[in-house]
């Protein structure tokens, strides 16, 4: 839901897409110029590290089975 109200709230300004991987194919592609491209890629990147710190504090991944020490 949160995804669908950011499309909903942004989908003009950025096209609809959030993730950074996108925005760097379209760039590539020719879809958006080179110069655009970084004032969506640079918060769409700093938004997902959050996202991925936040997750990683919530679900305390220190316990996790799968990490070695």
């Amino acid at each position: 839901m949160g995804l669908f109200g950011c499309m909903l709230i942004f989908g003009r300004l950025s096209g609809g897409h959030f993730n950074p991987a996108i925005t760097l194919a379209m760039a590539l592609c020719g879809g958006i110029p080179y110069g655009t491209m970084f004032f969506y890629f640079l918060p769409q990147f700093i938004g997902a590290f959050c996202g991925a710190a936040l997750s990683f504090l919530l679900l305390n991944m220190e316990k996790a089975p799968y990490i070695e020490e």
